[in-house]
C-alpha cells in the first residue's frame, strides 16, 4: 500500500521536482473523490493521482462544508465496502 502511494505521487511529481500550484477546481475535488473511493486509496494517493498535494485536500474541506460532507461520505462508503481494511 505505501508502495503504491509512493509511486502515486512520483508519478504525479512535475518533471526535475519543479514545483507547482494547481487550484483545487470542482472538476479535481470530483476526481479525487472518485479515486478515494476505490478500495484501499488513501487521501494522500488520491491526491496525488490526480495531481494536487494533500495539503490542498485537507484544507479544502475547512473552506467548503459540501466538500468535507462529500469526502466523510466517500471515506464512509469506502470503510463499509471493505471493513477490514485501512481506516
Amino acid at each position: 500500500m505505501f508502495a503504491a502511494a509512493c509511486d502515486a505521487v512520483s508519478a504525479a511529481s512535475p518533471p526535475g521536482g519543479a514545483s507547482r500550484v494547481i487550484r483545487l477546481t470542482p472538476q479535481h475535488v470530483a476526481r479525487f473523490l472518485g479515486e478515494l473511493s476505490k478500495l484501499g486509496t488513501t487521501v494522500i494517493a488520491a491526491a496525488a493521482a490526480i495531481g494536487v498535494s494533500s495539503a490542498a485536500i485537507y484544507q479544502r474541506p475547512g473552506r467548503d462544508a459540501e466538500c468535507a460532507k462529500a469526502m466523510e461520505d466517500t471515506r464512509a462508503s469506502a470503510r463499509q465496502a471493505n471493513p477490514s481494511g485501512p481506516r
